[in-house]
């Protein structure tokens, strides 16, 4: 397939010697994709040892990511997260704790271990190998993909390794791309702080550098995504299953329609009317199971409607022709809305934004996007169209320093092992975000027969602080040994209720490993 010309500008830049860019292209640019093309740069550049490192802030942005990019550069593609991914003729995927493949995929939170010297194999070990993974990171060109969802991340912890990192390896010289659809003017400004040198790659109407930001006329992308068009209108919650049916039972104009709110019952209760009305429909959300999760992602194309959260606006790679949704965040619509006619060309979209009393977004974003002819799909305004990127810089300014943040000092050459081991320990294991505990969805009886990868596959993770809210479910606690096999323990389970962050510390101190929360089955209600 022929590349766009933003991507091959920025492969343009890299020849030359820029190895630090922020590209910033729309939603359905293909950007995740040219990762492709600049392994081959680099690899061919002998940069700086043919190895590309592509983070990515989600698991399952991982495994769907990890499957195309294998069909596209074949075995030398591997991954790290939490996850057991299967190719399409079952055989798993290599997996590579330490970055060891050519084309390594993983998630902000393996990488940010990895970086800061506490792989993701040895947490919870007294003696850490950490100079193997840093090796691996400072040879290789990374990749930092839907930054969006790291840098304008709600959870400080997340913004600041975010930040961290690109400090870090502006530090060691590492070549850097950033990849995004969605960036307000505040996040480029943190960029720049932590990032000296960077240039940000960006499409308008015309080719012109202003400053360190490069301006690309990309015509043949203008041309597609110029005569797509979309009708907004708002509606009700209440209103939200009637409205569908609508769209999925019209013969003549029958609609394939993407359902995203915030709200995990009230997504399973609009699935289940739906269903009960014999219509095709697919759920996700952060609480199915991996394995649900692949079969749902299976299933697109036969789906009438897919429901979810907001983990569908990077994860899912599909073309819809109607969204419903509630406007709870600027960056997240216009990624929702990028499903929408992705593909571009003669196409119109319908809009449904829900904007009641009890959902109304967040300040105007409602009332903006229903007042105005919002250009979605290209960042810079038209003859009668402003730009989606006047809506995102209505809200988020920057992202604060990081002076203070005690990351950027593992960054250093040498941490003496009690240091090291007594700052993880402080920060609850986890250098990201919350820990995360595995949510077993089978029962005891299955879970002390089952092997690793099918755990895996049959958990979804909750923080810590959400375990509470399953613990009356739960029928024990284990987890996997170093050898892969199941261990079920005798840790008081009440503790979770109590005191889940306290809890969790002191079982990961004394097992040395992640717990696994093994809930009755009839507790899961799937999807």
């Amino acid at each position: 397939m022929e590349l766009r010309r933003g991507i091959e500008e920025a492969l343009r830049l890299v020849e030359e010697g820029n190895y630090r860019l922020v590209l910033e292209f729309p939603t359905g640019y293909g950007k995740s994709m040219g990762g492709a093309s600049i392994y081959r740069l680099v690899n061919r550049l002998g940069l700086p040892e043919e190895r590309v490192v592509h983070v990515l802030p989600l698991r399952a942005i991982v495994e769907d990511l990890a499957k195309r990019m294998y069909e596209k550069l074949g075995e030398i593609v591997t991954y790290q997260a939490g996850s057991y991914i299967q190719l399409p003729d079952g055989t798993p995927l290599e997996k590579t704790p330490f970055f060891d493949g050519e084309y390594n995929i993983t998630t902000l939170d393996s990488f940010v271990h990895n970086l800061f010297k506490v792989p993701v194999t040895e947490v919870f070990r007294e003696r850490k190998h950490y100079y193997i993974p840093f090796e691996r990171i400072y040879t290789s060109t990374v990749i930092l993909d839907e930054a969006h969802l790291m840098a304008g991340s709600g959870d400080p912890k997340v913004r600041t390794a975010f930040l961290a990192s690109l400090e870090c390896l502006a530090d060691i010289n590492s070549p850097v791309i950033i990849m995004t659809a969605t960036l307000t003017e505040g996040l480029r400004n943190s960029i720049r702080r932590v990032l000296p040198g960077v240039r940000f790659l960006r499409l308008y109407k015309k080719d012109e550098v202003v400053g360190d930001t490069i301006y690309i006329h990309d015509a043949g992308f203008e041309d597609s995504m110029g005569s797509t068009k979309y009708m907004v209108s708002r509606i009700k919650m209440n209103e939200v299953v009637g409205k569908t049916l609508e769209l999925v039972e019209d013969r003549k104009n029958r609609k394939k329609v993407l359902i995203v709110v915030n709200n995990i019952s009230k997504i399973v209760e609009i699935y289940r009317q739906l269903v009960s009305r014999d219509v095709k429909a697919g759920l996700i959300h952060g609480r199915l199971t991996r394995r649900d999760r692949s079969r749902v992602m299976k299933m697109l194309g036969e789906l009438d409607v897919l429901i979810g959260t907001s983990a569908i606006e990077a994860g899912v790679d599909a073309s819809f022709d109607a969204l419903i949704t509630v406007p709870d965040d600027p960056a997240g619509l216009v990624q929702r809305v990028g499903r929408v006619c992705r593909r571009g060309g003669d196409c119109t979209g319908e809009l449904y934004l829900v904007c009641d009393d009890e959902y109304r977004a967040i300040g105007e974003l409602c009332d903006y996007a229903l007042s105005h002819n919002i250009q979605w799909r290209l960042p810079y305004d038209t003859d009668n169209a402003v730009s989606y990127v006047n809506l995102l810089d209505k809200s988020g300014t920057g992202l604060g320093g990081i002076e203070g943040s005690p990351l950027k000092h593992l960054c250093s050459p040498y941490i003496e092992r009690y240091i090291l081991n007594k700052f993880i320990e402080i920060e609850s294991y986890s250098l990201v975000r919350e820990p995360l505990v595995e949510v077993y969805v089978r029962g005891l009886d299955e879970f002390k027969n089952a092997r690793e990868g099918d755990i895996i596959l049959d958990s979804y993770t909750l923080g810590a602080s959400e375990a509470k809210e399953v613990i009356n479910c739960v029928e024990g606690i284990g987890f996997i040994n170093e050898d892969g096999n199941p261990v079920v323990t005798d840790f008081d389970t009440g503790r979770f209720a109590s005191d889940p962050l306290s809890a969790y510390i002191a079982f990961a101190g004394r097992y040395k490993a992640t717990p696994v929360l093994i809930i009755k089955p009839e507790c899961y209600e799937g999807g």
